[in-house]
């Protein structure tokens, strides 16, 4: 019994290690209503471990009962094949995430190898409950037991409301039926931009590395393309906005991914724009509020000058200069200066999920950071805005109008979370997992940044304000007011 245990106990931290590490903070299940059968089924099965981990703790199932037990143990494995079966239809599982359950699997069968003889031993014995003690290895299989019943409980209400979460986002350009090429079609931003345009009758192309992903991610047929050298179609919009994310850590290695990313798409694109003959309307080429100094009371918007020599600001800087070689082929050119863009299921806002969750959320450092910030609603209807309007040219900031500090947004999105804010983020940790200066400059510093030109040009927000916005990611309140 004793190596039964000892494999259940190596099968309670890989399980918390899947739980908390694949589910809650890579994948964020519990904030993606595609997975809502998937965290169904994880409920189900912690209510099984629970049982499996208080019994092995204090508990032996006699007589008839020990085949309810048995019972209990093969329909986990029943349970769990289905899980693998369905999260590999439902979203693209990570090879770490696979390779766990491997492990798990391989663990679980030893463990039945040893535990399944002793059970049937039990069936020899009256019937009834036999309480037992196992020192301190019952100690460790109540606290797993306990630990899987939170979260059973927490994926059953998730996986009710989980629907809540679900966006809809639409684009309505002016001329129907339009060529459209996107790079980064595939990712946070890209994905809905390119649904969005589809759904509104644009035939769209998107160029990619990862044909499998980016074509699981769409529900009616689009243009993959591997290259630009050989494409000899005329598009009349070209949304430029792929890049390696900028959120990781700053090594050498992820630094050159981070400016390569976006440099060498850019002249791809530009390069296009050369070689074709009838030359794109419009280029949206993605850029970032980093280009601006760091600031506690500046105000900047599009005029503003640019004096910041850091990192991110030298990345965007390099990246709109690519992308403004284009306006000599007489192409529309837009530098979009993106700030923090607001969506549960990817971006800045799904990485902080995990820990307002959980209760461990607050603000960074000293939280007078300011951070602009812009709904994915308003980040679609802006770049519909510049197609829709001609007269919109050279640089855009795409931030929501009332920016807020730090403080103020650990605040917000813990109230429509409804959980407390009981310790400020340590930031020796962050330094720990992103390096002190991609955590510094990052989310340590800040600045005001105003989308005045959208504005001036028309322009109007859905969501002004911070908790409209959050009122409208986290409670399903789509006509949540300003």
């Amino acid at each position: 019994m004793i190596t039964a245990l000892i494999l259940f106990t190596i099968i309670g931290f890989l399980g918390a290690f899947d739980t908390l590490y694949h589910h809650e903070f890579k994948e964020r299940l519990p904030w993606r209503p595609e997975v809502q059968d998937e965290l169904k089924i994880h409920a189900l099965r912690n209510v099984f471990y629970f049982i499996i981990f208080i019994s092995l703790a204090w508990i032996e199932w006699h007589g008839i009962l020990a085949w309810v037990f048995l019972a209990i143990l093969l329909a986990e494995v029943f349970v769990t094949f289905t899980d693998f079966a369905l999260e590999g239809k439902v979203r693209d599982v990570p090879s770490p995430e696979i390779i766990i359950h491997a492990l798990l699997g391989i663990v679980y069968g030893a463990a039945l190898a040893y535990l399944i003889p002793e059970v049937l031993g039990w069936t020899n014995a009256v019937s009834g409950f036999n309480l037992v003690n196992h020192g301190l290895l019952s100690w460790v299989m109540t606290a797993y037991a306990l630990a899987v019943l939170v979260f059973a409980f927490r994926d059953h209400f998730r996986s009710l409301e989980v629907d809540n979460f679900k966006q809809t986002y639409a684009i309505s350009l002016k001329e129907k039926k339009q060529q459209v090429l996107i790079t980064g079609g595939s990712g946070f931003i890209g994905s809905k931009v390119a649904q969005a345009l589809i759904e509104d009758g644009h035939e769209v192309s998107i160029l990619t590395r990862s044909f499998k992903t980016t074509a699981q991610k769409f529900s009616k047929q689009l243009t993959l393309l591997e290259s630009l050298d050989e494409v000899e179609n005329a598009y009349e919009i070209i949304l430029n906005l792929a890049g390696s994310p900028i959120n990781q850590r700053w090594n050498k290695e992820n630094r050159e991914k981070i400016v390569k990313s976006r440099l060498t798409i850019t002249q791809e694109v530009v390069k296009y724009i050369q070689r074709i003959d009838k030359k794109p309307k419009l280029l949206i080429s993605s850029s970032g509020t980093g280009i601006y100094e760091e600031s506690l009371t500046e105000e900047f918007n599009e005029l503003s000058a640019l004096s910041s020599s850091s990192f991110t600001a030298e990345v965007c800087k390099a990246w709109e200069a690519e992308a403004q070689k284009a306006e000599k082929y007489g192409v529309r050119v837009v530098p979009l200066r993106t700030g923090l863009v607001l969506a549960t299921d990817g971006g800045v806002l799904s990485q902080m999920l995990p820990a307002f969750d959980l209760c461990l959320g607050g603000k960074l450092g000293s939280g007078k950071q300011m951070m602009p910030w812009i709904d994915m609603q308003d980040m679609l209807g802006v770049i519909e805005h510049i197609i829709n309007n001609n007269e919109l040219e050279g640089v855009v900031n795409a931030t929501a109008p009332m920016p807020v500090n730090n403080l103020v947004f650990s605040k917000s999105l813990a109230k429509a979370m409804r959980r407390p804010i009981l310790l400020p983020t340590p930031v020796f940790m962050l330094n720990l997992l992103y390096g002190k200066e991609m955590v510094q400059e990052l989310l340590l510093e800040g600045r005001s940044v105003y989308p005045v030109k959208v504005q001036e040009r028309g322009y109007e927000f859905k969501f002004k304000t911070l908790e409209a916005s959050m009122n409208n990611l986290f409670k399903g309140e789509k006509n949540a007011h300003n």
